[in-house]
This record gives C-alpha cells, structure tokens and sequence, in this order.
C-alpha cells in the first residue's frame, strides 16, 4: 500500500448553457432529501454559481451538494448553485490543495468529490483502544481496524488525502476536547499532515494500531509524532 501526495489543478470552468429550470436560492425551500441524486459527478459539467438542475438533463448540482453535505459541510440540496454552494466548493478545494481556488466546480474538484463519497464514519471515542492523558501530553492508539479503515480510504481516493488525515484529527480532537476542556486543537497547524499518512500507512501494512502523541503547550494541542504501536496497548 502507497500512499500518494498529489497536487491537483482545475481547468478553468466553462459558462454553462441555458438551464430549463429556474435558479434556486441555496437554503431550505425547496431542499430534497441530501445524498439521494444517482447522478455520477464525473458525467456533468463543469458547475459554478448560477446553475441549476437539470444540466444537460442530470441533477449535477444536487449531486454536488449532496456530496459536500455528506462531507460534513452546511449544505442545503435545492439544485441551484448559489452563494452557499460556492463557498464551499471553496472550501473544498482548498482542503484539497486544488488550485486555483475559483469556487467552480471543474473536473478535479468533481472527481475528488466523488471519490470521497465512500468517507469512512467519523472517528469517535470507541475507534480508540486506549487514551491516557497527562499535564503536559496525552496518548491515543487508534484500533487496528479503524487504522485500516482510513488507510484503505486513502490508499483507494488519492485525490482524497486531506479527508483522510482531516478523519484522523478531527477524530483526535473530538476525543481530547471530552478530556481536556478548553483546550484549542489544531493538531496540524504546523504541518504534518504527510508525515501523519505515512505512519499511518506504515501501521496498516503492519497490522497495528496507529499511536498519535499530542502535545498540549499553553492549552492548545499539537501533533508530537505518529507511529506504529503493535504493543499491549493495541486492539482490534
């Protein structure tokens, strides 16, 4: 298993022909149930603000903020591209390091949205065999299973990486923030985030748990360092 960094670029999108259907506020009038559309983002267009289903007879738009909302996003589903949806199409690319930043949605930024339509659930206290924290640091060894998991994710969507290490500290935050309240977590404000998926990578070739170190300096939690750990400590 090999875990690809990738720098992604999106084409420039093009305008869009004219829509059969009236452009809809992003919001909940006229929603429809999230994650529902059947239409498969890599088949549509480009999509920017002013779209709106159907395009070229398909729910694109309702595909991609369906897809967005799956990820976590606050994104209502109507079909209409609109201020909301833009700005986290922007988000998105950003996370994903997809440049230039534009808010339209190109072919990189569908095909890294379809690819992360198979996320795995969100890491919770239960995906952890062990935490144990002191003063200065705390330790948590993610289960073989749920290090698998991630690292089948990653290894399966490269376009998806950033999804994968934002599912291992979003997940680490979660837990630390039970045990440690007020504390600020941004387990990769200096980076890392390479070194995170390496390991990870490494634990799942080796059938172990992935053991993350987090420092927490002047209450604010910090990534110290990531490794193996296939000790008495590690569970299924």
């Amino acid at each position: 298993m090999k875990i690809k960094s990738i720098v992604l670029s999106v084409a420039a999108g093009v305008v869009i022909g004219a829509v059969a259907a009236p452009l809809l506020e992003d919001g909940p009038a006229t929603p429809s149930a999230p994650g529902t559309s059947s239409t498969d983002l890599r088949e549509c267009p480009d999509l920017r603000r002013g779209t709106a289903d159907p395009v070229d007879g398909k729910d694109c738009v309702r595909a991609l903020q369906g897809a967005l909302h799956a990820l976590g996003y606050a994104q209502p589903v109507t079909g209409g591209f609109r201020e909301t949806t833009e700005q986290n199409v922007l988000a998105f690319q950003r996370a994903q390091g997809i440049e230039p930043n534009s808010g339209v949605a190109g072919p990189k930024t569908r095909a890294a949205l379809a690819d992360a339509g198979t996320v795995p659930a969100a890491i919770g206290e239960a995906d952890y065999s062990l935490v144990t924290c002191g003063g200065t640091s705390c330790h948590l060894y993610l289960r073989r299973s749920t290090t698998k998991t991630v690292a089948d994710f990653v290894d399966a969507h490269p376009a998806a990486v950033s999804i994968g290490s934002g599912l291992l500290t979003q997940g680490a935050c979660r837990v630390l923030k039970m045990r440690k309240a007020g504390i600020v977590c941004d387990l990769l404000a200096g980076g890392g985030a390479d070194h995170l998926l390496a390991r990870l990578d490494r634990a799942a070739e080796r059938g172990a748990c992935l053991h993350l170190r987090i420092g927490l300096p002047s209450g604010e939690a910090r990534l110290v360092s990531a490794t193996a750990e296939n000790g008495a400590r590690c569970a299924d």
